[in-house]
């Protein structure tokens, strides 16, 4: 459509923003789209003259140079007309049609969201957020560029007129001084994560005195089948040992069975290793692996002997097998196939329940495991009363323990593994001959009906009691009759019945710093996404309340989980404010 072609309404403002007066010259029905049915009359003259360019001027009777400047200046308001037509209610039909800014900003909104789904699938409010944020930032952006390019252009042709922006409705420019202040708030709290700390490890209280204080790390590992995260997760851990001092650390891994690349990879890695003068011990081997189903205590059998497998260099017996030096490392780190950073296993080591810097304030410290959004190893983990973790935020039931999780503090729970743990090697190093530290069940016990009455609890008439405790403590099985659970758990457990006191009760933290996932993608949703700041404002203040507050009622009151058996082993230790283990109830044989 040409200027000629637009109606009589926008030709007049046009004309009267120009400065000049428009009259329209009467025609006949067949002349109405010839060029010289319209004539404009300067304000202050009475000739008029036509909008044909070749014919201004004769009909005129006037300079070109001062035609010219009026037909510029009727140009230069007409375009602004145009650009303004499409803002006011009233416009021409022809300048009515949805504004395509703010179509984009729908389109870019929807496809954040849906890619983010994509790529970390599973529905929270945060893919709704960060899509609503994209689409508000992308219009806001948008819209001051548009306005800076009128401006720019308006200053280079020299029009002053042309300065007058479009006028936009008091709903109009509410928006884009809202969306304006909401973007500059997002930015000033910024939208990359900040970077990982990494505090300093001061060296263990109980060897400070001894010749050699400075720490040394013991390294463990199982692997199968792990091809697609062992390049980063061998990658990590040459990076943590350099930071520790590769003449402070040593490596065993033990891998069995695997069909993929897992064993070459592996031989890479000892190369590594030992370009580096980092000692260590990696051994493949394919043994049987059978078992019945996934918790079937056949494969807890498996399980054990293959963490101890990886932990011979400390507890073996066998001169050629056990280190020389095993009595002077000071703490262990055990690794699952997880993806982890090396600043987030020094936090590990570094975790304190006061805060303070040093590693010296737990018996047993593990990180939090995720696979897709939720928290993974709730078979193993147990909160401070005993409690199975849930998979869902706040994952503890104890108030407390919510509110340091919330701030990012080290909580206590009564077991845990949750993909690496940190623990003094003190407990589980050699010893010449091996001692009891508990005394063995009692012959004369039977085994009742499988429940929570099946547990170390001499008060429970009919209760199973686990095998004796010894030294060093190692991964165990446990039998059908007794609280048959994952090897992982039953090391915590085995805590718990070494320091069986009031005065020294076991020290088991879980350290929300450390968050580590089985697939790569969860590991940069948990550690990377959740970590902006202008995506945490909303996960602190929305994601982890309202919604997930109702998932886990949803948890406690109809699909509430009470595991009794590893309730009533755990209970001694729990704290006053913890809920009470049921009591048992004599019944009749036939009740």
């Amino acid at each position: 459509m040409g200027l000629l072609d637009l109606p009589t309404d926008m030709w007049s403002k046009a004309a009267h923003a120009a400065g000049v007066a428009y009259q329209p010259v009467p025609t006949s029905p067949m002349s109405q789209y010839a060029s010289s049915d319209a004539s404009i009359t300067p304000s202050n003259e009475s000739d008029t003259f036509s909008l044909d360019d070749r014919n201004s001027d004769r009909d005129r009777g006037s300079s070109p140079e001062r035609s010219s400047r009026e037909r510029d200046r009727l140009r230069d308001s007409l375009e602004m007309e145009m650009m303004d037509a499409p803002h006011r209610p009233g416009a021409v039909r022809v300048f009515a049609r949805r504004d395509p800014l703010a179509l984009t900003s729908i389109a870019v909104a929807l496809a954040t969201s849906a890619a983010l789904l994509v790529a970390f699938t599973f529905p929270t409010t945060i893919h709704v957020f960060v899509g609503l944020a994209a689409g508000i930032t992308w219009w806001t952006v948008c819209s001051w560029a548009r306005i800076i390019f009128y401006l720019v252009v308006a200053t280079l042709r020299g029009s002053p007129r042309a300065l007058a922006l479009p006028r936009w409705s008091t709903g109009q420019c509410a928006a884009q001084f809202a969306c304006t202040v909401l973007v500059l708030f997002w930015l000033s709290i910024g939208l990359t994560p900040p970077a990982e700390v990494v505090p300093s490890l001061l060296p263990s209280v109980e060897r400070a005195d001894t010749p050699s204080p400075t720490p040394r790390y013991f390294f463990a590992a199982n692997l199968y089948n792990n091809e697609d995260i062992l390049p980063r997760w061998s990658r990590e851990l040459l990076l943590l040992i350099d930071h520790l001092g590769p003449e402070n650390t040593f490596v065993s891994i033990y891998e069995s069975n695997s069909d993929d690349s897992t064993p070459d990879l592996l031989a890479e890695f000892a190369d590594d290793l030992s370009h580096l003068g980092v000692a260590h011990r990696i051994l493949s081997d394919e043994s049987e692996r059978w078992w019945p189903y996934g918790t079937a205590p056949e494969r807890i059998q498996f399980l054990a002997a293959a963490r101890n497998k990886a932990l011979e260099p400390l507890q073996s017996p066998d001169d050629s097998v056990r280190l020389a030096d095993y009595d002077t490392f000071t703490k262990v780190v055990f690794l699952n196939d997880v993806v982890f950073t090396w600043q987030g296993v020094v936090r590990l080591l570094a975790t304190s329940w006061d805060g303070d810097e040093g590693e010296d304030g737990y018996d047993l410290a593990c990180a939090m495991d995720y696979y897709q959004a939720g928290f993974y190893d709730t078979w193993v983990a147990r909160d401070v009363c005993g409690t199975p973790m849930r998979i869902a935020w706040p994952f503890v039931k104890d108030p407390v323990s919510k509110e340091r999780l919330r701030n990012k503090q080290p909580f206590e729970v009564s077991a845990c593994w949750n993909g690496i743990v940190a623990f003094p090697t003190g407990p589980y190093l050699y010893r010449p001959e091996t001692s009891d530290v508990s005394d063995a069940p009692d012959e004369g016990t039977r085994l009742a009906k499988r429940g929570w009455k099946m547990v170390d609890n001499s008060t429970y008439p009919n209760s199973r009691m686990s095998p004796a405790v010894s030294l060093p403590l190692k991964f165990r099985s446990s039998g059908i009759e007794a609280c048959d659970h994952s090897e992982c758990f039953l090391f915590g457990y085995d805590l718990h019945r070494l320091y069986n006191t009031p005065e020294r009760p076991p020290r088991i933290l879980m350290n929300p710093t450390v968050e580590v996932a089985y697939r790569h993608n969860w590991f940069v949703w948990q550690n990377v996404v959740l970590r902006i700041p202008s995506i945490k404002i909303w996960v602190d203040h929305w994601s982890h309340g309202v919604p997930l507050e109702m998932i886990d009622w949803f948890w406690e009151w109809v699909a509430r989980r009470r595991d009794y058996c590893t309730w009533a082993a755990l209970s001694s230790h729990a704290p006053e404010r913890c809920p009470a283990l049921p009591g048992s109830v004599k019944r009749p044989w036939n009740a």
